[in-house]
């Protein structure tokens, strides 16, 4: 589904405890990068997971560079926002792909 490679940058918006990018690098062999809410999470995932993490808990992602990353996850997240803020953070997310980067959005 997302063709990874090794080497691919992923970013995770709203990336928990870091599973999936530790299974992501695990099985593929990519760089990941995660963004949560919560700094239990990112105490959890830095200590445990695979991958670079920051606490924002903020829905303006300006500050992440765009055309940046092969691909782009965000997995149980965006239920938790109004249908407007969905789709203002996907858009946002989508920006955040290299050409030929994809997407997943899962939950």
């Amino acid at each position: 589904m997302l063709q990874l490679r090794p080497g691919d940058a992923v970013l995770d918006w709203g990336s928990g405890c870091g599973w999936a990018l530790t299974w992501l690098s695990a099985l593929y062999g990519t760089k990941g990068y995660g963004i949560e809410g919560t700094a239990q999470n990112i105490a959890w995932s830095t200590r445990f997971s695979e991958g670079n993490f920051c606490l924002y808990n903020g829905l303006d992602l300006g500050w992440v560079p765009d055309a940046s990353f092969d691909a782009v996850i965000s997995y149980w997240v965006l239920y938790h926002h109004n249908t407007t803020q969905q789709c203002s953070v996907i858009r946002q997310l989508v920006r955040k792909l290299k050409p030929g980067g994809r997407a997943w959005f899962g939950g």
